[in-house]
């Protein structure tokens, strides 16, 4: 969108870029470090859609902490079984084992109908809210 002018908002053009924000985020642990420079993270198909792509790791938290050490643009997910995503990242990076890794998604809407409920999140990335979800 930003190639064909951005989004118009009232008489201002704005960065798509930098307007939107995911509608959906997965996180999900580093269970296991196999072998240099792949990471087998705990989610896969039951959890997340990927009709559209795989997930997109958009940020790094030891701790309970945002970790800037990492930077998410050099990861990627390359498959997906039941279980498991398959994260390929830099060899030389410090990721490790209980590192967590929040990604988005490129389509929430068929999320929706596999989980119960789904937590909110306030600005600062704390559990605000849960919202229900009600399929038969």
């Amino acid at each position: 969108m930003d190639q064909r002018g951005g989004l118009l908002v009232g008489k201002d053009r704005v960065s798509a870029e930098h307007s939107f924000r995911p509608a959906l985020k997965l996180w999900a642990e580093i269970l296991s470090i196999p072998e240099p420079g792949l990471a087998i993270c705990g989610f896969g198909m039951r959890d997340v859609s990927f009709d559209q792509g795989m997930p997109v790791p958009l940020a790094v938290f030891r701790d309970g902490l945002r970790n800037p050490e990492h930077d998410p643009s050099l990861m990627s997910v390359f498959k997906l079984n039941d279980q498991h995503a398959y994260l390929r990242f830099d060899a030389s990076s410090s990721l490790s084992i209980g590192d967590v890794i929040a990604f988005g998604i490129s389509h929430p809407c068929t999320c929706f109908d596999r989980w119960r409920q789904f937590y909110v999140l306030s600005d600062d990335e704390r559990i605000s809210g849960v919202c229900q979800t009600f399929f038969s």
